[in-house]
């Protein structure tokens, strides 16, 4: 199978929102975790404002060790404007030569994509990752 990638946010998506209680921060990883083994061609590539205030190896660490070594980036850091998480995506994907890898980004921010993406797998802030959003991303990759 062809490698693909997944664009992950972390707010609203690895936990509820922006969460004050250190214990409810990265709820969801066991979560994302156990679907990331049953698909092992995805990669995932870090679009969560998160890289910028952790470098790749505490990003890998929040991960249990057998899925750190398929955190494989972290999307570049371009100037605020429209769209912006689509166009950092675009920008790695550019950058790294996998302009036609098949591709995917769970976000709670649909503003920050085009309208109607057919690449964002929305997650809901208070909320965050669900069984259904899987499923979602499960038809974007096939």
């Amino acid at each position: 199978m062809q490698k693909q990638i997944l664009f992950l946010d972390f707010d609203g998506v690895l936990h509820p929102g922006n969460p004050i209680d250190p214990r409810q921060r990265y709820a969801h990883v066991p979560l994302l975790a156990d679907w990331l083994r049953r698909w092992p061609d995805v990669h995932v590539v870090i679009s969560s404002a998160w890289r910028a205030r952790l470098s790749l190896a505490q990003i890998k660490d929040i991960f249990p060790t057998d899925i750190q070594p398929r955190v494989v980036g972290a999307t570049p850091s371009l100037p605020a404007g429209p769209l912006q998480r689509e166009r950092e995506i675009l920008a790695w994907l550019m950058a790294h030569g996998n302009a036609t890898t098949p591709w995917a980004a769970l976000d709670d921010d649909a503003d920050q994509f085009s309208v109607g993406s057919p690449f964002l797998v929305p997650c809901y802030i208070g909320e965050g990752l669900t069984e259904h959003a899987l499923s979602e991303l499960e038809q974007r990759l096939s």
